[in-house]
């Protein structure tokens, strides 16, 4: 892995076509608000959708969101238990990672499962543990075989430019 300070604390891209369910969902929220006979519906659905969108991420992604604060403020011990604790309820909780985009209203394309898994090899990396993180690595290898960046780390280790093999 890269020096200490270069590793970032969270590998994601987007999916712009998850937008589209999250907006259906608003407009399923307006539609049933005007048919409740609610005297403004746009402002009274808008306003639901948005409390839903707060309380959704809060309680869904509460220990994802605990380890990318604990990996910034590099206390990497407490990210490796915040993340293990947000892939062991996603991993409980499969169908809430896998309808994310309306879920959690999250255009992420890698799943959460890998995202925490990432980050766990990454806060290893982070403690100069690298073999916990080339396990990580494998391990998110193992689950999300497409996984780009869990690829391109097993590369780097395997190449030998981490110096630490």
């Amino acid at each position: 892995m890269p020096a200490k300070t270069s590793t970032p604390a969270s590998v994601r891209t987007n999916n712009i076509l998850f937008i589209f369910p999250q907006l259906l969902v608003l407009v399923l929220i307006i539609v049933a608000m005007d048919y409740a006979g609610v005297k403004d519906p746009i402002l009274y659905g808008g306003a639901l959708f948005f409390v839903l969108f707060i309380l959704l991420k809060a309680f869904l992604l509460g220990e994802y969101r605990k380890g990318l604060r604990s990996y910034k403020n590099k206390k990497y011990s407490d990210a490796i238990d915040r993340f293990s604790n947000s892939y062991s309820f996603f991993k409980e909780n499969t169908w809430v990672d896998n309808l994310r985009f309306v879920t959690l209203f999250s255009t992420s394309r890698p799943c959460y499962r890998e995202l925490s898994l990432l980050n766990i090899a990454l806060s290893y990396a982070q403690m100069n543990d690298w073999k916990k993180a080339r396990e990580y690595y494998a391990r998110t290898l193992k689950e999300f075989p497409a996984s780009q960046f869990a690829k391109e780390c097993a590369q780097y280790f395997d190449s030998g430019k981490s110096g630490k093999s």
